[in-house]
């Protein structure tokens, strides 16, 4: 039995007899990619995994889905992960149980309760909002939720946190990128079909350096000067614009030569993007 890092659903599985440890580390592992087959079951329901030179086979017996607030995971580099299941917020905290983000009402209730869990987690974490769960989004929920949210974390209002969006359609995605847009704000975003995108407004030679980062998943200042063919200076500026903007985040490690440096990372890398 597996929790799935936030996805509402609990896997049942039987593995090969190879051991108990062995496979329960192989089936952690790779737990990331069970997610298509909690998407399209009927298609696959085992699959081969190869860890240090040994192969397991982990059968999937069934799916249920569970009630599950949020789930943490580890990201290295001391930046942990949580993912936040945004309908069952909606849940415990509205009394209509309707799905839908409307009102700017609602929006304050949903953004405070967004704004007690991120406060009350440790330094640094980036916090995946799953909207999978959720029906339409309007504007003034789009502004008073994820755009003042992510105003606010500029501002370090909730110490060193980083939020990510997902499950979102594209009706969803609309009215939030609006929202940003007019606040001059991005978030990144995670869809099942594209990838990672960005949403909101951010200047081209950001969104160039972001890419670089995103691509590789982890960058020092040197490796992207050499990469864009560009001086320290600006390619430090561009980093550090990132970091503050909460697009990208940071870690300070030993370099080659023994030094002391700063190694830039992409917060999606931990769900397979």
């Amino acid at each position: 039995r597996i929790w799935t890092f936030g996805f509402r659903y609990c896997l049942v599985f039987s593995v090969s007899d190879l051991g108990f440890i062995p496979c329960l580390t192989a089936a952690l592992q790779h737990c990331i990619i069970f997610r298509s087959e909690l998407l399209f079951p009927v298609f696959q329901r085992s699959r081969i995994f190869s860890l240090t030179g040994s192969f397991f086979f982990i059968k999937i017996v069934s799916i249920e889905t569970v009630e599950q607030e949020s789930c943490g995971f580890t990201l290295g580099g001391g930046m942990r992960g949580r993912v936040y299941d945004l309908r069952l917020f909606m849940k415990e905290e509205m009394v209509n149980g309707s799905i839908n983000l409307v009102t700017r009402e609602t929006g304050v209730v949903i953004r405070e309760r967004l704004e007690r869990e991120l406060i009350g987690e440790a330094d640094p974490t980036v916090a995946f909002l799953d909207f999978s769960g959720v029906g339409v989004v309007d504007y003034s929920c789009a502004d008073e939720v994820i755009a003042k949210l992510v105003s606010r974390l500029l501002s370090a209002e909730y110490g060193d946190k980083f939020i990510v969006l997902e499950g979102l359609s594209s009706n969803q995605m609309e009215n939030i990128e609006v929202a940003l847009e007019r606040k001059k704000l991005a978030v990144l975003s995670l869809q099942e079909t594209v990838g990672w995108q960005i949403i909101g407004f951010l200047n081209n030679y950001l969104r160039k350096t972001l890419v670089s980062v995103m691509e590789r998943g982890n960058i020092t200042l040197r490796e992207l000067a050499e990469e864009g063919r560009i001086g320290l200076n600006t390619g430090g500026t561009r980093l550090l614009n990132l970091y503050k903007k909460r697009l990208i985040w940071r870690s300070e490690e030993v370099s080659r030569e023994g030094g002391r440096q700063f190694v830039y990372k992409s917060l999606t890398a931990v769900r397979g993007y």
